[in-house]
């Protein structure tokens, strides 16, 4: 079950998206989640129904876009601005 995939901790919003694309929607949420190799990534995700022949969602899709360095990026530049004024 690919909610399973995402630690317990961040599952409400993973099923959150899930319910919201069940509706016809399209749910999101960011969270870290290992890759197929272990390695824990940031992902920027979004859940969104394909719609059977009468029209009703009968399957999801999930993309899926890695953003760890974007959020490292975010971190280095937080840290960099609490600093600022010491060091300026």
């Amino acid at each position: 079950y690919w909610p399973d995939l995402w630690p317990e901790k961040d599952r409400p919003q993973v099923l959150e998206a899930v319910a919201e694309a069940q509706k016809g929607g399209t749910g999101r949420f960011q969270g870290r989640a290992p890759t197929a190799k272990g390695n824990m990534r940031w992902w920027d995700v979004a859940v969104s129904s394909i719609a059977g022949p009468d029209g009703r969602p009968e399957k999801l899709l999930s993309i899926s876009r890695d953003i760890t360095q974007a959020k490292a990026a975010e971190v280095q530049l937080r840290e960099l601005n609490e600093t600022l004024e010491a060091r300026v």
